[in-house]
């Protein structure tokens, strides 16, 4: 499958990468971005491994060695990644 990041994944994960590198240094954000990028990366092969969603239709998969989790659906031959949120964000 293709993977398909929406406008507001892409600002969460600049977000993400941008604050792990100010307040943690380069080189841990450059393994925060690589370590979801993976995650992400993943669904192409494997698009049912995320939890059934909070919103109807979207799912949920779990970074496990980070405290975030990446909100994405399903749409033909497509993995739409719509959010990547930090576990203690109130979604939806």
């Amino acid at each position: 499958m293709r993977i398909r990041w929406s406008g507001p994944a892409l600002d969460d994960f600049t977000r993400i990468c941008d604050y792990s590198t100010l307040n943690f240094g380069p080189a841990r954000g450059r393994r925060t971005a690589l370590q979801i990028y993976e995650a992400v990366d993943s669904l192409a092969d494997f698009p049912n491994i995320g939890r059934v969603g909070r919103r109807p239709g979207t799912f949920e998969l779990v970074i496990s060695s980070l405290p975030f989790l990446v909100v994405y659906r399903l749409k033909d031959a497509t993995v739409e990644i719509i959010r990547i949120l930090h576990g203690a964000q109130k979604w939806p």
